[in-house]
């Protein structure tokens, strides 16, 4: 609209009810978005996207900091608890963004490809050749645009989503590379070069524009400018919620979706065909969703709800939730190099992720600046699971996130925790100017972490003041027991879901082959997170946190 320009062409459910379309894609997040936008480039082709949030796209959802809030009101953002308790009867938060884009509308715009082991890994463990890193590489450089690295032939130059590598504003970070180089870590100015090291201290890349803002997987592949290009044979429609698939019982063909508005209250439903495939991108919490509303999932469990069953697949229920550190880094192990990040064997387990604020979701300390070691578990052993509780497709399903309930998860969570603590001693030695107490860490009082996190509720006299009154035990000095006693107090989740719907070349150990077909239903693939066959990418935080001064520049 004048002066303001053309809108963007979103739809609303009754716009496409009784259309046929080439492809239907459920789901406008990450995976929907790119999908979306390679289909609609032939212009014989017709492409619907389904999406149950809406575009809303302005100045604030557009600034990293202020957007990647998860507990800031205006965003679309969905919270929800854990349904079955954890450790010491926690229900975790868990979040995620429904919005053209997805959860790229709320993150910290980190570009990271992962190592190249973990795809070898599936490759060479699983048999998923088509995803070996020498597969997968050529997409990464297609995609991107490395202004950040303009000389590098391994990084891309051409793509839609830019990276960049803004200066840090902290004064802390270089004391930080002395720390990290003290305890044998080599240093890297890209995660992404496929020949860095497997271990080392790295700077990341961020898909932000040259002003500093977000580019999110809707503005990077389905801009307002390429949707609206496109309006003859893309239709991008929001506000819609995907209730069932229509699938032929006899054929086991895939025909068409039955969707909605999103939040209505009455039966009435709209229904889309689809002349080729629909795919499935709705993630890895909606997506299972959808195919067990369908007919696609555990016998028993269907049954339970009345659910006629098309394709019995026990696979969908699993979930689950990034170096091999020490105390102080080994370059081989057992006669091997421990540095080859080629090698599935070296694929990282953990990670420490360094921020300069606090960061645990549902507390605020606000008494003094804190920087955060963030540890992160990102390969557990624990597993969890989706069920539907009703078949009303409004209605949220029941998530069972029972972390740190597999043994194999403990080691390296404790290596995690001491790699951090001795970071955190080689910083305050490392020449920074100012003290840096540790505030949070394992050996504290845990009756004191149990009131800061809300366990339980002190009375005034009894609240201590934050300020590392209590000087807390050295990384080499601290117990297991310490450890894993504040572990199960600070863990909580660090979005990345996974793993729902594993890739397997068994329709007995997974849902959907290396192809993305899903087994035993033609013309239905699945294109999201939820594929993913290793154990991988839901974080699993723990916090060790110092005190500094505040915003010293």
């Amino acid at each position: 609209m004048w002066p303001f320009g053309s809108s963007y062409p979103e739809r609303k459910p009754e716009d496409v009810d009784g259309k046929i379309y080439d492809y239907v894609i459920a789901g406008g997040g990450a995976a929907g978005c790119v999908l979306a936008s390679r289909l609609s480039e032939d212009p014989t082709v017709s492409v619907l996207l389904l999406e149950k949030g809406f575009v809303k796209d302005n100045l604030f959802s557009r600034i990293p900091l202020l957007s990647q809030n998860p507990m800031m009101s205006g965003l679309q953002v969905v919270k929800h608890l854990s349904q079955m308790p954890s450790a010491l009867n926690r229900k975790l938060s868990l979040f995620w963004a429904e919005a053209l884009g997805g959860s790229t509308r709320i993150n910290a715009m980190l570009l990271t490809r992962g190592p190249p082991g973990n795809y070898n890994e599936w490759s060479q463990d699983l048999g998923l050749k088509d995803w070996s890193w020498e597969s997968v590489e050529p997409y990464f450089r297609k995609s991107e645009n490395a202004i950040g690295h303009p000389d590098d032939k391994y990084r891309g130059h051409h793509g839609p989503v830019e990276t960049r590598q803004p200066a840090y504003p902290f004064s802390f970070h270089p004391y930080i590379e002395i720390a990290a180089r003290k305890l044998g870590l080599p240093v890297h100015d890209d995660c992404n070069d496929p020949d860095a090291s497997a271990q080392g201290y790295f700077r990341l890349d961020q898909a932000i524009d040259g002003n500093g803002r977000r580019i999110s997987a809707y503005k990077a592949w389905l801009s307002k400018e390429t949707a609206i290009a496109r309006t003859p044979h893309l239709t991008v429609c929001t506000g819609v919620t995907v209730s069932r698939l229509d699938i032929d019982t006899k054929t086991r063909k895939v025909l068409g979706v039955q969707i909605r508005r999103r939040g209505q209250t009455d039966n009435h439903e709209c229904y889309v065909q689809a002349r080729r495939e629909i795919v499935l991108c709705a993630g890895a919490i909606g997506t299972p969703q959808i195919l067990m509303r369908s007919g696609i999932g555990p016998k028993d469990h269907l049954q339970q709800l009345g659910i006629p069953i098309v394709q019995e697949s026990s696979a969908i229920l699993s979930t689950a939730f990034i170096i091999h550190l020490y105390s102080s880094v080994q370059t081989s192990c057992n006669g091997q190099d421990t540095m080859d990040s080629i090698q599935p064997q070296n694929a990282p387990d953990i990670e420490i992720m360094i921020i300069p604020v606090e960061s645990y979701f549902d507390v605020y300390i606000t008494e003094h600046s804190l920087l955060t070691w963030l540890c992160t578990l990102v390969q557990p052993f624990s597993r969890g699971h989706i069920r539907l509780t009703t078949t009303d497709p409004e209605y949220p399903p029941e998530i069972t996130h029972p972390l740190l309930r597999d043994e194999r998860d403990f080691p390296p969570m404790r290596k995690a925790i001491r790699f951090a603590l001795h970071l955190g001693q080689e910083f305050a030695r490392s020449g920074y100017p100012h003290p840096a107490p540790l505030a949070y860490g394992p050996g504290m009082d845990l009756e004191y972490l149990d009131q800061r996190l809300g366990f339980t509720k002190l009375l005034p006299k009894q609240q201590k003041k934050l300020g590392g009154t209590t000087k807390l035990p050295e990384w080499q000095d601290i117990s297991d027991e310490a450890i894993d006693e504040y572990t199960k107090r600070a863990y909580q989740s660090a979005l990345h879901y996974a793993c729902t719907c594993r890739m397997s070349l068994d329709a007995s150990d997974g849902v959907v082959d290396q192809k993305l077909r899903v087994f035993g239903i033609n013309r239905l693939r699945i294109a999201d997170a939820s594929v993913r066959g290793v154990r991988s990418s839901v974080s699993l935080p723990f916090f060790v946190s110092l005190r500094l001064p505040n915003w010293t520049k």
